[in-house]
């Protein structure tokens, strides 16, 4: 008995490969599921890979904060509260800022094995799996600050503990806001100026270099055979592809 193929991984497989879909053919629920499941999977697992981050930089606070405490040094035994939270915060700003590259990716990734009917279909889709894991990339660790950090504490006499040894953070006497507002401060400006500065206009700036020079010792080699001056077209090659308006609203 011939096997049937598998209409969703053939579709998969040519999307993938930049190949044009021309056959007007219906996927059904059933060729779809192994694509929701997918998704459904991939998200939920990335989620949960940033609470297992934040949950690692609270353990990284709670031991940094006791070894400091029986530091021999004076100056860290009085600025442990500050040198614990800028050191942690820059740690957050640094994960956040290599998992939006990597969520970006992956949720254009999970968007294509959907294989959405329209463009505007696949943008809400990959703009509903973008936002989804960037806030929670983003704004987990201001969260837990803002209204988790020192709930759970316990009292004098039954304190809570993690891992039997190290005791949960608390709040300073003054309460979290001036923690929260360094964990702002550090997080939402060093975002704005690396993302905006690098990503956004380093990393294009970079690529339209390399394409200049290799376009221009192409055209020189040309040049020098042909004599032929290159046209307004080849020149604007040398532009950044256009990738759409989604990347400048997320």
């Amino acid at each position: 008995v011939e096997e049937q193929p598998n209409k969703w991984k053939n579709r998969v497989l040519s999307a993938m490969a930049g190949v044009k879909l021309t056959e007007q053919e219906k996927l059904t629920w059933k060729d779809r599921t192994p694509a929701y499941i997918t998704n459904i999977v991939g998200i939920v697992f990335m989620i949960g890979l940033t609470f297992a981050i934040v949950f690692g930089v609270i353990l990284y606070r709670i031991s940094t904060a006791a070894a400091m405490a029986v530091s021999p040094d004076a100056y860290a035994k009085a600025n442990v509260r500050v040198i614990v939270t800028a050191t942690a915060v820059i740690i957050n700003l640094v994960v956040i800022l290599i998992l939006d590259e990597v969520y970006g990716a992956i949720a254009r990734w999970l968007t294509m094995l959907e294989i959405p009917k329209t463009d505007k279909s696949f943008e809400e889709r990959l703009i509903f799996k973008s936002f989804l894991l960037k806030f929670v990339n983003a704004y987990t660790p201001i969260f837990y600050v803002a209204f988790f950090k020192g709930r759970f504490t316990g009292r004098p006499g039954k304190y809570t503990y993690i891992f039997r040894n190290m005791r949960m953070e608390e709040c300073a006497p003054g309460g979290c806001l001036m923690e929260l507002c360094i964990q702002l401060s550090i997080i939402m400006l060093g975002k704005q100026l690396i993302q905006n500065n690098i990503f956004e206009i380093g990393v294009p700036k970079l690529k339209k270099l390399i394409r200049y020079m290799k376009a221009k010792r192409e055209a020189k080699l040309e040049t020098e055979t042909n004599c032929k001056i290159p046209r307004q077209y080849e020149s604007d090659y040398n532009l950044e592809p256009f990738a759409g308006l989604t990347p400048e609203y997320m």
